[in-house]
């Protein structure tokens, strides 16, 4: 009987230097983008150059090969998808020692940042936020998530093409790196991963996901050990395979 392959694998780059990062995300995206696409759109948090989200939307823009566009949440801003375009989520994942207080967005509730006022007005009032959450990421449709984090004086690079995969990745890590604010909550809980799952939106069980683990730079020995050691236990929560390169 031949072996299951993964559905979707999410890459996971860790090193203390900005360039070895840029230079794993440009390889990534010549890999992932075979054939350039017409147009391309990063909404990240912030825009800023000098955040992190701005530093991994402005590499995209920087490199580009083709049309591309970096957008910040404003009130009347909506993402088409209908169009012929590549939409690329940026967010920063809070792995600082108790960021439990500061509204977390991963893969999933960044969309509902980039909505027209109305609908983000009517979302105020609505019985089923969870929802209306989930419908805002199936409007926008992303291709690629990518999510950037600071720990224990390193940077880590999440990528996934897979709107869930982005998600519980991104929760396993906080919760493991970070367990503060996550005490106790398998990413598979959580309400917008069930609604996701249920629109077909992603990946629906842990094992569909390979979780690879690259250095990029050199790390202290210590420090490897310790992230590979929190990378297991994220392999462990979200129920995936890991492996580990370079």
């Amino acid at each position: 009987m031949s072996k299951t392959l993964p559905a979707t694998t999410v890459r996971i780059w860790i090193g203390s230097e900005w360039a070895p990062l840029r230079s794993a995300l440009s390889g990534f995206l010549a890999e992932v983008w075979s054939t350039s696409p017409a147009m391309v759109v990063v909404a990240a948090e912030t825009a800023n150059p000098e955040s992190m989200t701005g530093r991994v939307a402005g590499w995209i823009w920087k490199d580009r090969t083709t049309e591309v566009s970096v957008i910040e949440p404003v009130s009347d801003f909506e993402l088409q998808p209908g169009r012929e375009q590549y939409v690329v989520g940026v967010t920063e994942l809070l792995l600082d020692p108790d960021p439990a207080q500061v509204d977390q967005l991963y893969a999933i509730g960044i969309w509902s940042r980039f909505v027209p006022r109305k609908r983000r007005m009517l979302m105020r009032v609505t019985p089923f936020l969870d929802e209306e959450i989930v419908e805002n990421a199936a409007r926008a449709a992303p291709q690629l998530l990518l999510q950037i984090a600071e720990w224990s004086g390193q940077r880590i690079l999440v990528a996934s093409t897979d709107l869930i995969a982005a998600e519980v990745a991104g929760r396993g890590l906080r919760a493991i790196a970070q367990p503060a604010g996550d005490v106790g909550l398998n990413p598979w809980q959580s309400d917008l991963v069930r609604i996701a799952s249920e629109r077909g939106l992603g990946v629906v069980t842990g094992p569909q996901i390979s979780l690879q683990v690259r250095r990029a730079g050199p790390l202290p020995p210590q420090v490897a050990a310790e992230f590979r050691r929190i990378a297991e236990r994220v392999g462990l929560l979200v129920d995936c395979p890991v492996s580990f390169h370079g």
